[in-house]
């Protein structure tokens, strides 16, 4: 009885805390449409090309054991999971000698995947190097990454349907470059940026949260058994 009690309490948190993720989601969508809206601002429209480096991931051969199994993150799509905001590791790794093979990104470059599954998204935690899929943006000094980011990700069908003249869905180098998004002053960015980024680390605390609470209830559950 006392199992099934417990059960009950962590169901009912966990109920509360995906209410809380719906919500959050919900808060952020509006104020991403709100926020980023040029409409009435005198923001001029700008191409990716001119916001920053544009740069399309490579892979060192698989068939050279030397190149793997070290220490260097090498991210493909599969890594950016419906819910990664900020990507700080990958199960793939490369060793000193495949990295020396790749593009090289730095921390809080946005990664974009561009061939197949077009469209998902994350921010470099750490310098990384990506697969063919990902193009990134390394922004310069004028302009600030999550702003990007940000415009991207509200203007996310635009990039899919973009994609969509081929069998497989994929949108080069150049075309991506070309796609152009309203840019206001670093400082409007910024402002913007932090906004929505603090609704994001809210959900990331509460996917955490959720995970937690599933463990425990797992945990709870194999007890019962025993």
């Amino acid at each position: 009885k006392q199992i099934v009690e417990r059960l009950d309490k962590i169901a009912e948190a966990q109920k509360l805390n995906d209410d809380l993720i719906q919500k959050s989601d919900e808060l952020f969508q509006s104020l991403l449409h709100k926020e980023l809206n040029p409409a009435g601002k005198d923001w001029p429209m700008k191409k990716l090309s001119e916001v920053g480096e544009i740069v399309t991931g490579t892979t060192p051969s698989t068939k050279n054991s030397e190149y793997w199994s070290g220490e260097f993150l090498w991210a493909t799509p599969t890594d950016i999971k419906e819910n990664t905001f900020v990507l700080t590791d990958t199960p793939k790794k490369l060793s000193r000698e495949g990295y020396a093979r790749t593009r090289p990104v730095p921390k809080n470059a946005i990664l974009v995947t561009c061939i197949a599954s077009i469209g998902k998204m994350a921010i470099a935690g750490k310098e990384m190097a990506t697969n063919q899929q990902i193009n990134s943006i390394v922004c310069n000094k004028n302009n600030d990454p999550l702003f990007i980011f940000f415009s991207i990700q509200k203007d996310k069908k635009k990039l899919i349907n973009l994609g969509k003249t081929t069998a497989v869905p994929i949108i080069n180098k150049s075309e991506f470059g070309r796609i152009k998004i309203p840019l206001p002053q670093l400082k409007t960015q910024k402002q913007i940026a932090a906004k929505l980024s603090s609704v994001q680390d809210y959900k990331t605390q509460l996917l955490a949260q959720k995970s937690k609470f599933k463990e425990l209830f797992d945990s709870v559950l194999a007890k019962s058994f025993k």
